[in-house]
């Protein structure tokens, strides 16, 4: 079984636009201090099964902050999540 190839350009947008990038980076050397994890430890290591334990294991606590900060959660397709997982595994 493969994944299906994702596109880098398309989940780089796709950062920006859902607004994960308010409280992640992605960059190894950040200029400031986010609030929630730098996702450039996630190189290379990025699977469905990955995404799926940390959306489940930090997903409560994850709405709850965005609740507070006014940010609405974002639905992701399919192919979204594919994309971002191309874009966690290759990096900016």
């Amino acid at each position: 079984y493969f994944d299906p190839a994702g596109n880098l350009a398309a989940g780089k947008k796709l950062f920006q636009e859902k607004q994960c990038n308010i409280c992640h980076e992605v960059r190894k050397v950040a200029e400031n201090k986010k609030e929630g994890p730098n996702l450039a430890k996630l190189k290379g290591i990025v699977s469905p099964i990955y995404m799926a334990t940390a959306l489940w294991n930090h997903g409560p606590k994850m709405i709850g902050r965005m609740k507070e900060k006014n940010i609405k959660w974002r639905k992701i397709t399919d192919k979204d999540l594919i994309n971002l997982m191309t874009y966690f595994n290759q990096g900016d």
